[in-house]
């Protein structure tokens, strides 16, 4: 029977490097976050063994290594499986173009309404109107 407990991810480090083991996934999400906030000054992140990786701590690799970094890994992580290779890309990909978006971070608001909601629509509004805008 195949071993299917989840290892915690970390990172490891040895000598002058970093090394990235275990599960990247939403689970550790938020232990994986602190513990790379504390490694931002890694020159060097081996990845060859990650264990599991989900778009989450594909994230968080992505903010330790630096999107342009990550679409460099073709060069140096030739070893690491194609799909997470691409996954890898995608993530950073998606964060590049977030950053470019015009007025990020300014919306606080996103709600979409479905054609049976009626008149609930105009006190959602309402309620969620700026204080600048009122009165």
């Amino acid at each position: 029977m195949p071993d299917t407990a989840s290892r915690p991810g970390m990172l490891v480090q040895e000598a002058d490097r970093f090394s990235a083991e275990g599960d990247w996934t939403l689970p550790h999400y938020a232990r994986l976050s602190a513990v790379a906030a504390k490694a931002r000054a890694a020159e060097e992140i081996a990845l060859d063994r990650l264990g599991a990786l989900d778009t989450s701590g594909a994230s968080v690799l992505v903010d330790l290594l630096g999107a342009d970094r990550v679409q460099e890994i073709d060069r140096w992580a030739p070893a690491l499986p194609p799909e997470r290779r691409s996954m890898l890309k995608a993530v950073a990909k998606a964060r590049r173009r977030r950053r470019r978006l015009p007025n990020h971070g300014r919306c606080r608001y996103s709600v979409h309404w479905p054609s049976w909601a009626g008149a609930s629509r105009h006190w959602a509004a309402s309620s969620f109107s700026s204080p600048a805008s009122s009165g």
